[in-house]
């Protein structure tokens, strides 16, 4: 589990197209954890596996071992050793069938940044402004959890700077 104390560094999807990701090097242990991060599903969505619609939720990921051998330049085999040892820390859990591997992030959330947060913090600001106005109007933003408890204060100028994707003209995904 994350130590909430030390923070999180956002990382858009977008560094997959920056050439430092695209180099031809077979990825380590590291990289090919932020891999799998990166190229599971943000949201909710559908594929069709052999004629049948099936839902992958925020935090899956439909593949298969020969696609993240290619990916990350390793073998079938070193992926699949890899996903056991990932499986056997409790990160991930996976479905295999013929057709593919439905690979599941554990704790998907405590990773995710959703992309409701700014709205939900602009929203947050104005009525923490509104209601609470106990002199603590000076710039300052509270960040709400899923829950509803107050998970970080910022000041608003480097909060702007936070939830704002990074230029450059990749999509915010």
């Amino acid at each position: 589990m994350a130590d909430k104390k030390k923070g999180y560094v956002p990382i858009y999807r977008t560094i997959q197209d920056n050439w430092i990701w695209k180099s031809e090097e077979p990825f380590d242990h590291r990289s090919a954890w932020i891999d799998l991060l990166l190229i599971v599903n943000h949201k909710e969505g559908k594929i069709c596996i052999k004629e049948h619609l099936q839902t992958i939720r925020a935090g899956q990921k439909w593949t298969s071992y020969r696609t993240l051998a290619k990916r990350w330049n390793w073998s079938v085999g070193r992926v699949r050793r890899y996903i056991n040892l990932l499986k056997s820390d409790g990160m991930i859990l996976t479905d295999e069938t013929p057709s593919g591997t439905l690979l599941t992030i554990v704790n998907w959330d405590v990773f995710a940044i959703q992309q409701n947060t700014t709205r939900h913090t602009d929203e947050h600001t104005d009525r923490h402004t509104s209601e609470h106005t106990d002199g603590h109007t000076d710039g300052h933003i509270t960040i709400m959890d899923k829950n509803g408890n107050n998970a970080k204060e910022w000041k608003k100028e480097k909060a702007d700077s936070f939830f704002e994707p990074p230029t450059g003209g990749g999509e915010w995904q």
